[in-house]
């Protein structure tokens, strides 16, 4: 809820500063401007295809419209989970992704990035797991070794 108010704020703020109105951005973007006043008020966030066009047309980047800004570590790197941002770029800049020799359509992206923030919870999750066996097993042996001096 807190990233769509921040992309909300951020959204107001570069129209205003531009100068324009919601409906002039509206229009430019062939988008109603109820659509617009809504991402602009936070009762509504774009999607990421609708997210970029807004980007493009206002001249800044993803990363603008990110909380924190850009993270120096890769989202592959990370614990916390990916940003739907993170995700959609990872996407985008491999735009030689081909599946079955064909190049992907909106579909099968949005079927990637479905499966990456799957696959990064799992991994997580995996990491958890071993990691607390490992501290069992660990507290086992401090027990043992503690109890044999």
């Amino acid at each position: 809820m807190e990233d769509m108010q921040y992309i909300a704020t951020k959204l107001r703020k570069l129209r205003e500063e531009k100068g324009l109105t919601q409906e002039e951005v509206a229009k430019a973007l062939n988008i109603a401007k109820s659509t617009l006043g809504n991402y602009e008020i936070g009762r509504r966030t774009p999607d990421l295809p609708m997210l970029t066009k807004l980007a493009e047309f206002y001249g800044v980047s993803l990363d603008y419209f990110r909380p924190n800004g850009h993270s120096p570590t890769p989202w592959w790197e990370r614990d916390e989970p990916p940003s739907d941002i993170e995700l959609w770029e990872f996407v985008q800049k491999h735009s030689n992704l081909k599946l079955m020799g064909d190049p992907l359509d909106e579909d099968a992206k949005h079927d990637i990035l479905l499966f990456l923030r799957a696959a990064h919870e799992h991994i997580k999750q995996e990491r958890k797991k071993k990691a607390a066996e490992a501290a069992k097993r660990e507290g086992i042996s401090q027990d043992h070794s503690e109890g044999s001096e």
